[in-house]
């Protein structure tokens, strides 16, 4: 699925995106690497399901999609019996948080 979607985003455009540069994403990788060993390896450990890299385009916000995947992560994480984690942006926190 990850696959399809991937090609989805470079058809429509995704590779010359800014956000989809594969350089940031390499950066914002390595920001993020000691955070998430600290709160996430270290506490939770591997055996874990991390959410990451949500993104929707515009046209396809407010209906969902991205509400189904998340709650997909949870209900698999639910019946494999282990934890499911996530980080956020500050305007994802409100959204994740309830």
């Amino acid at each position: 699925m990850l696959r399809i979607a991937n090609k989805d985003v470079a058809a429509a455009g995704g590779s010359t995106r800014r956000d989809g540069d594969a350089r940031h994403i390499a950066a914002l990788r390595s920001a993020f690497a000691p955070a998430r060993k600290l709160y996430f390896d270290d506490t939770f450990g591997h055996d874990r399901i991390y959410l990451q890299w949500l993104g929707t385009l515009p046209e396809y916000r407010r209906l969902g999609f991205a509400t189904s995947l998340v709650r997909w992560g949870i209900d698999k994480a639910v019946r494999d019996g282990v934890v499911v984690t996530l980080s956020a942006s500050p305007q994802g926190f409100q959204l994740y948080s309830g």
